[in-house]
């Protein structure tokens, strides 16, 4: 049996029992859970047709890749988002895989700031450089550096780092400074000339992870609000 055929049986037979799956989302760092019905399944077209309960938004946004979950399935599923009926509170998902590599070990939530969030890098006692953070957690950085002649030759893995940064925390007027150790996880280029893509694995103490979490808290709280602005209103069909 094909890997289509046994995801499909599966999406059949959800279908025939009235079962519900779980489809987790990602905006921004922050994962979401929808659990939808299945309305409809077309092995043929490669597609199955969702929809929310009465009353829920569905919040969804065409062209974008979800995980669909299940206690039946050895693993999540992945699917892209064709459409989205917001009015019937329904979408189609097609492309339907299981993913070649699924992302393990992340204990702590990552999320991307805004874009006016830096670092300061200092490496090898004298060096350092500043540069916007792609995404941070408590255990984790990573970050887009550009311009810094031969960067691939100054970071390696296993590197050792100091990094700096000042993160705002909802109800004090100051921003929080902190400081702490890291290595280089990996630095690969990046499509944009001259820019690279960095990894560090950070070491916090107790109480600059209490801000993160902190930061991080305050963060998905804004993420989530932007997520509930951009989901479209109701009477709307969006097709990528």
């Amino acid at each position: 049996m094909s890997e289509i055929d046994e995801i499909f049986n599966y999406m059949e037979y959800i279908s025939q029992q009235k079962r519900t799956i779980s489809l987790v989302n990602s905006y921004r760092g922050v994962s979401f859970s929808l659990d939808v019905s299945l309305n409809e399944v077309t092995k043929r077209r490669g597609e199955i047709v969702v929809s929310t309960r009465t009353g829920q938004n569905i919040s969804l946004l065409p062209a974008t890749k979800i995980l669909i979950h299940s206690d039946l399935f050895p693993k999540p599923i992945q699917a892209t988002v064709a459409s989205v009926d917001v009015h019937h509170r329904s979408a189609i998902l097609k492309n339907l895989l299981y993913p070649q590599s699924m992302r393990e070990g992340r204990k702590e939530t990552r999320i991307q700031p805004k874009d006016n969030l830096k670092v300061n890098v200092s490496y090898r006692g004298k060096n350092e450089f500043v540069a916007g953070i792609f995404d941070i957690s408590v255990e984790g950085i990573s970050l887009l550096a550009s311009d810094i002649p031969n960067f691939d030759k100054e970071l390696v893995p296993k590197d050792s780092v100091r990094l700096k940064l000042r993160v705002p925390i909802s109800g004090q007027i100051e921003e929080v400074e902190l400081s702490f150790s890291g290595t280089v996880s990996y630095n690969n280029p990046h499509e944009t000339p001259g820019a690279f893509r960095i990894g560090f694995m950070t070491f916090p103490s107790e109480q600059d992870k209490a801000v993160l979490r902190r930061y991080i808290f305050d963060r998905q709280t804004q993420l989530f609000n932007e997520v509930q602005d951009t989901t479209p209103k109701r009477g709307t069909t969006l097709v990528s």
